[in-house]
């Protein structure tokens, strides 16, 4: 049989510009691989058990139910999709994520992962008791917490005493670097490995090989790939809109401080004229009163030296109205008022 991955001729060619891009990540792809990951665990009880028992050591662990791409939306902050939903016969809760860089597996993001299925599990009114027991499980690429070691158990402790404090909530950090003979170092090693010839687990085998090999796994990957193009697409021109209102927005309201920058500076260059302009006048009121001042002064001591002459007696009226600059009638008048006063 031909293998579907070499070639795209003999496939629908609804997305033909893409499919050979398609096609050639497929062939590359392994589970550590989001897209890959969620087509071969979408809704798969049996995957999913397989992967749980293996991590948490639990062979009778048995998954009731298992979503991929399950949603938690928080309507007062932010929501999230988990990559894997599960629940098991005992009604413990598992969230297991895919992440191949470090940024995507904060802690913190671990436990607020955790704080929304906990949100989700407890109605309004119910006893805190009734919450389910969770386990957030991170399949990473790289050893996050660089603790060395192929899985870390994190769970909460009383710090004075060691003693655990059973709130139920678990996290776990799985190294795919590690891939050992061990039953967890065989799943990780089946997480990178590209070839399902070459997978230790005969079921995950299977799964992947269908959607590597199988005309109709194949195809339906691809599908699935296309799907995930036009809604990145949809998201991309959907931010770009949301990216220009928001642009045309800063804009106008730029605009608008400008225009009320210009009018407060327009108002400043008019009160800053009318003060000069009030500046302007108090100055020459200045000046007039100096030279009323300067006025008085001279006419004062223009009196004054009229009336040391009349009181000399040398110089006659005409004169000491010429050498004073006072008018003759007020020589005169000065003349009356010292005769009086001999």
């Amino acid at each position: 049989m031909a293998d579907p991955r070499d070639t795209a001729k003999n496939q629908p060619d609804g997305q033909s510009k893409y499919r050979q891009k398609y096609l050639d990540h497929i062939k590359e792809a392994c589970l550590m691989d989001d897209d890959f990951f969620q087509v071969c665990f979408q809704n798969d009880t049996a995957c999913t058990q397989l992967v749980l028992r293996i991590i948490m050591q639990k062979e009778d662990l048995r998954v009731i139910s298992a979503q991929t791409q399950y949603t938690i939306t928080n309507l007062e902050g932010h929501s999230v999709r988990l990559d894997v939903y599960a629940t098991d016969s005992s009604g413990i809760q598992y969230d297991i994520e895919i992440q191949n860089s470090n940024k995507g597996a904060l802690p913190r993001r671990a436990r607020y992962n955790s704080s929304l299925i906990d949100g989700k599990m407890l109605l309004p009114n119910h006893d805190y008791r009734l919450l389910p027991e969770t386990y957030v499980i991170f399949i990473t690429q790289n050893d996050v917490l660089e603790k060395g070691l192929p899985i870390c158990h994190i769970d909460r402790h009383i710090s004075e005493t060691g003693d655990a404090f059973d709130d139920g909530s678990h996290i776990i950090y799985v190294n795919t670097g590690f891939t050992d003979d061990s039953p967890l170092g065989k799943l990780m090693y089946d997480f990178r490995c590209t070839e399902p010839k070459q997978m230790n687990y005969a079921l995950l085998a299977t799964k992947t090989g269908h959607f590597k090999y199988e005309d109709k796994g194949v195809n339906d990957m691809c599908d699935f790939l296309e799907e995930l193009r036009q809604e990145g697409r949809k998201e991309a021109e959907e931010e770009a809109k949301a990216a220009i209102a928001q642009a045309k927005a800063e804009t106008a309201e730029a605009n608008k401080r400008t225009a009320e920058a210009n009018e407060r500076t327009a108002e400043a260059k008019n009160e800053a004229a009318e003060a000069k302009s009030q500046v302007a006048e108090a100055n020459k009121q200045v000046a007039e009163a100096n030279q009323q001042v300067a006025a008085a002064l001279a006419k004062a001591t223009a009196v004054k030296n009229a009336l040391k002459m009349l009181m000399s007696g040398k110089l006659t009226l005409d004169e000491i109205a010429e050498y004073t600059n006072l008018s003759l009638d007020e020589v005169k008048e000065y003349a009356a008022i010292t005769s009086a006063a001999k």
